[in-house]
């Protein structure tokens, strides 16, 4: 059987810089990435002459991306989040999503850190699982 899934092993999530043109910094120790997860909402427009309600797509909502991380208190990407936590939606910035299919599928929009979390447990790791909140319509640039 033959298939086109493509692997998760490579997969980077990466924050540009504010210069021109855009550098990208990956976020260091990734274990995992969810989202975006995108959706629209509906508007009912059903009118009293209507024998069905009626609806409208409302403004897309491309919800949120958490990343499970390995924790490095010296990697300066894993620090950069608390930082842009701190400053909260004031310190937005661009993030890009590279996939592992060749050529590579690319993501891009912009999000701010809604949060970060440490964890810690018995024989395991130190982990560290921030949220970015997307803020933007993501470009998708496809690898076909």
């Amino acid at each position: 059987m033959s298939t086109s899934v493509i692997k998760s092993q490579g997969v980077t999530i990466g924050k540009g810089n504010t210069a021109s043109p855009i550098v990208y910094t990956n976020i260091a120790e990734v274990f995992s990435i969810s989202g975006p997860s995108s959706s629209n909402n509906e508007i009912e427009v059903t009118s009293l002459s209507d024998t069905a309600k009626a609806f409208i797509s409302s403004l897309p909502d491309n919800g949120e991306i958490t990343l499970n991380l390995g924790f490095d208190p010296t990697a300066a990407s894993q620090q950069a989040l608390f930082t842009d936590m701190d400053a909260g939606s004031t310190n937005e910035a661009i993030y890009k999503l590279t996939f592992t299919d060749s050529p590579q599928s690319i993501w891009t929009f912009n999000a701010w850190v809604r949060s970060c979390a440490v964890g810690a447990s018995v024989d395991g790791a130190v982990t560290l699982d921030a949220t970015l909140r997307v803020t933007s319509t993501i470009t998708r640039t496809w690898g076909t």
